[in-house]
């Protein structure tokens, strides 16, 4: 205990100094390292112990004897006077290796706490690990290396939002139709056919309905030899409506409907010759070609054939058949299409 206080009132760095770290123990391998001795000497006056007691207490530290080989040649001279200065112990402590040489000078008023002490000093003198608690001094510990910054974590990508469902395309609005065109053919009037068409109608993108009034200038009917005859005149209504075709940029209607009609006769240079009506009737077929010019107007054209369901006659007692309709004939027809709406079909 007086030992350790006199270590603590003399800040005792010695025993873990940086001469004394570079110096090995005989705790090394003796084989390794070449051979050496120890060289202790104490030097006191009566009152201090003796040199055999300081000398046990430092092989009590080192664990082995003095005369163990050491890896190195180790001298420790100890000094002990009476200092009648104070009436205590004054300590003049040598030690020699081959790395330096130190003194060491240490007063206490107890001779045996220098006598520990110095077997203490010694004792590290000859195996430097005694400051380490008797273990080889550890080498340090690397340094541990800086843990990696952990890497961001990505941002969530956002869920894909499903694709909107396309709106279903509005249901296209029929568009009004007005027509008038011109025809000539053959079949229901005597050597030709001539005359105007108008029409009103509707059209979506894939069809058309129409209801149709024609006009046929009239036709004189002449009697067997020459003599007098009848001039007839002609109109009919009809409906007809079919699917519309659109190869580019043209527009080709197929149209069947049914027409029926009145035919006059009025008698000129025929004696007892009176007016007569004959009706007309007959199933109609009719494809045309239409040129929209602007998505309101367009250009067609188109050929109606016709089969008679009723064909007209009209005869002279005195002088026979003026004239009877044909059981089938054709027309060509060429007019302009006005179209009204928003739907109007122009493609």
């Amino acid at each position: 205990m007086r030992a350790a206080l006199l270590r603590a009132s003399l800040g005792l760095a010695l025993v873990g100094g940086p001469a004394m770290a570079r110096a090995q123990g005989p705790s090394q391998d003796p084989e390794s390292q070449p051979a050496g001795k120890v060289e202790f000497v104490w030097d006191a006056p009566e009152g201090c112990p003796d040199a055999a007691a300081v000398q046990a207490k430092v092989e009590a530290i080192l664990g082995v004897p003095l005369g163990a080989p050491t890896p190195h040649r180790i001298s420790a001279i100890a000094r002990v006077r009476r200092d009648e200065a104070d009436e205590g112990w004054d300590l003049r402590l040598y030690t020699v290796t081959p790395d330096q040489t130190r003194t060491r000078n240490m007063q206490h008023a107890d001779c045996e706490a220098l006598a520990e002490v110095t077997a203490e000093v010694v004792a590290i003198a000859i195996d430097p690990n005694l400051a380490n608690g008797g273990a080889p001094e550890p080498e340090p510990e690397p340094e541990p290396e800086p843990e990696p910054e952990p890497e961001p974590e990505p941002e969530p990508q956002p869920e894909p939002q499903p694709e909107p469902e396309p709106e279903p395309e509005p249901k296209p609005k029929p568009a009004l139709l007005l027509r008038g065109a011109g025809a000539i053919g053959v079949g229901l009037l005597p050597r030709f056919d001539a005359g105007g068409e108008a029409a009103v109608g509707v059209a979506w993108p894939r069809g058309r309905l129409e209801l149709h009034a024609r006009i046929w200038f009239p036709q004189l009917a002449l009697a067997p030899g020459g003599q007098g005859g009848a001039r007839l005149l002609a109109g009919d209504f009809g409906v007809r409506g079919g699917p519309v075709f659109r190869p580019g940029p043209v527009e080709i209607p197929l149209l069947a409907g049914v027409v029926a009609g009145p035919v006059r006769a009025s008698p000129e240079q025929l004696e007892d010759g009176q007016r007569s009506v004959r009706a007309w009737a007959a199933l109609t077929l009719r494809p045309e070609v239409v040129v929209p010019i602007r998505h309101w107007i367009a250009l067609f054209v188109g050929v109606e054939g016709f089969v008679a369901l009723a064909r007209p006659s009209f005869s002279v007692e005195a002088a026979g058949d003026l004239w009877v309709a044909w059981p089938a004939g054709v027309r060509g027809f060429g007019g302009l299409e006005l179209r009204f709406g928003a739907e109007a079909p122009t493609r």
